[in-house]
């Protein structure tokens, strides 16, 4: 909305969507969410919504994990955390890989779990 304010015409605002996802051919928690995250970036209520086959916890730590090993990056818009994939660019900076790193302790090693 402040991108249409500032750029007027030239600016190309994407909307959320809300949709239903069949991810029921993945058996790890993590490569459902790269399978989301890869095509558009999602709301993480959304990515925990979609994936309620695992636990909340499960999903946070999945996605925290995908943060270490360079695959997923969270970006904040309109006091709303987005996960996207790692080599997506955006204009305002990310969170650090180093304050995604605090928030995985305690998750277990393995992110297949």
């Amino acid at each position: 909305m402040r991108a249409i304010g500032i750029l007027g015409d030239k600016a190309r605002l994407i909307l959320p969507t809300d949709g239903e996802f069949d991810l029921t051919r993945y058996e790890h928690v993590s490569d459902a969410i790269l399978a989301i995250i890869t095509r558009h970036p999602m709301r993480e209520e959304e990515i925990v919504r979609t994936l309620d086959r695992w636990s909340s916890d499960r999903v946070q730590c999945a996605l925290q994990k995908l943060v270490a090993r360079g695959d997923a990056q969270p970006i904040e818009r309109f006091d709303t955390r987005f996960w996207s994939c790692a080599d997506a660019q955006y204009v305002e900076p990310r969170t650090s890989v180093a304050e995604i790193a605090r928030f995985a302790h305690g998750c277990s090693d393995s992110i297949e779990e």
